[in-house]
């Protein structure tokens, strides 16, 4: 007799987020019935295909003997009850620390397991760990499992309560068929870059930093694919040191054209660094993508990447914040195709042995039923 799979209801502050490929992955990659809910920590809608806008939640009446919600909180989270009790929910999968706060009184009476899914700010914000952190160890206690995507964050996690026996690391798997590993480009070096234009990502640093290299040489050019609040003054930076013929922003990209413009750089960069909120990475996607992709990356020594990139070997790493460092790291891969060529090679064997889509997905779905059944 085949197994039953059970009906998950995936928890996500947003439906279809850029930044957020590893949540619809792994949405995508879960079997059985499964239903995204969305809108915020607590949720305020819910669809069965994250690429379509769901519908709203719809308000439930208090029967003569449940307490009139009190308040707009309390309504949502009766409204959610009700909801995951009548299309007979097995199990809760809240990405993001604070989602799994505000799931967890609706989880306890229900009784329904709740695996929470950490992924990089939740586990590192001071405003996070300062409000939505106060309830963690309550949530830590009551929950079945969590989920960290780095052995540096498991640490950050077990520091702050979760029961070592809880907590597993996965590193986020990259789909293979999409990053396939291709020739390096002809021409003068082509630098990219993949992500949010926000402090943690230092794409100051980044403009600074290739600056220096482009006084040196000319010819080499730097594309940055992403959005943020960070993005103008960017282009404010380049600008003023009169690089806008040398870098190129392309905005948001849907994943094929991200793994079409990685295939057309040589080089990936990623200076990240902790802000003053103490923010840190988790294991960043864009990284794990340019290895599969067969490319190297000059990025810093922060959060879990040293995990995923092995210095002089698939990659090259400096301390974050260090303009200088950084600016040299890259002119030593601009001087030397071998070199590039090399460590993308290195990278691209790596990616597909740990980083592929299937291994992460699989630990997940395996720990899914184990508390499900």
């Amino acid at each position: 007799m085949s197994r039953k799979e059970p009906h998950i209801a995936v928890v996500s502050i947003n439906r279809d987020k850029y930044s957020e490929t590893f949540i619809q992955n792994a949405f995508d990659a879960l079997p059985g019935r499964k239903t995204l809910l969305y809108g915020g920590y607590l949720p305020t809608h819910f669809t069965h295909d994250w690429r379509r806008e769901g519908s709203e939640i719809p308000a439930a009446k208090a029967g003569f003997w449940v307490k009139k919600p009190q308040n707009e909180q309390e309504q949502q989270e009766y409204n959610l009850r009700i909801w995951l009790r009548d299309h007979k929910v097995d199990l809760i999968l809240a990405n993001y620390g604070p989602s799994g706060v505000a799931m967890l009184p609706v989880s306890k009476v229900l009784k329904l397991p709740l695996i929470v899914h950490f992924h990089g700010y939740d586990a590192y914000r001071s405003d996070i760990l300062g409000s939505y952190g106060r309830e963690y160890p309550a949530l830590f206690a009551a929950c079945k499992a969590v989920i960290a995507v780095s052995e540096n964050m498991q640490c950050q996690l077990i520091s702050l309560g979760v029961p070592p026996e809880k907590v597993h690391t996965y590193i986020y798997g990259v789909e293979e068929s999409r990053f396939m590993q291709q020739p390096m480009p002809d021409g003068p070096m082509q630098f990219g870059f993949v992500g949010r234009f926000v402090e943690k990502k230092s794409p100051l640093l980044l403009i600074e930093a290739f600056a220096r290299v482009h006084a040196q040489l000319p010819e080499v050019r730097l594309r940055c694919v992403g959005d943020g609040e960070l993005l103008e003054a960017s282009k404010a930076l380049a600008k003023q040191l009169g690089l806008t013929h040398a870098i190129e922003f392309l905005g948001i990209l849907p994943p094929n054209a991200v793994a079409e413009f990685i295939s057309r750089c040589h080089v990936l960069l990623l200076p990240s660094q902790s802000p003053a909120s103490g923010d840190s990475e988790g294991t960043p996607l864009a990284i794990l993508e340019a290895a599969m992709a067969g490319r190297p990356v000059v990025t810093t020594r922060h959060g879990g990447i040293e995990a995923v990139v092995t210095d002089q070997v698939t990659g090259l790493l400096v301390q974050p914040g260090d303009v200088e460092g950084f600016a040299v790291a890259m002119l030593q891969l601009a001087t030397d195709p071998d070199q590039v060529k090399n460590l993308g090679q290195n990278a691209a064997e790596r990616a597909r042995r740990d980083f592929g889509n299937k291994s992460y997905h699989q630990k997940l779905i395996d720990l899914i039923r184990r508390w499900s059944s």
